[in-house]
């Protein structure tokens, strides 16, 4: 019972980061492929990379397996909604872990980009001001 407790908040963990991530609204003449609740998929949202070298049997298929997947998705996400009793305490430490992924991605590209030089002077000076931390409680 644990372990399913576990698992379904970590589901509605994850699917409460895609929830908040909204779609961009349909285009002109796109169609509807499904609905649940208040949740809709267009045509547009479909992933082209998906058709990419497909014959349009093969491309019908996709379309179909890629809408079913959605609908289990959302279905899941509702029954995990209504399961989990700190809905609000999940969103804050999903946004929170979202923004920590941010600042991380942000820290690597600027360490990538900086070039940074040490001499041996520089080893020597932070040495210098950092011997306790160099001292051992026994000689070796």
């Amino acid at each position: 019972m644990k372990k399913l407790v576990i698992i379904i908040t970590l589901l509605a963990f994850a699917f409460s980061c895609n929830r908040k991530a909204k779609p961009p609204p349909p285009v002109a003449d796109d169609v509807l492929l499904a609905e649940v609740k208040t949740e809709m998929l267009y045509l547009s949202y479909v992933p082209s990379y998906g058709f990419n070298g497909l014959n349009a049997e093969d491309s019908v298929t996709f379309l179909k397996k890629y809408v079913e997947n959605w609908i289990k998705d959302q279905v899941m996400i509702l029954k995990a909604e209504q399961g989990v009793k700190n809905l609000e305490e999940i969103e804050f430490e999903a946004e929170k872990y979202k923004n920590d992924l941010i600042k991380a991605g942000y820290q690597k590209k600027l360490m990538e980009t900086a070039e940074i030089v040490l001499t041996d002077a520089d080893l020597k000076e932070y040495y210098q001001k950092h011997k306790e931390y160099y001292m051992f409680d026994e000689d070796y």
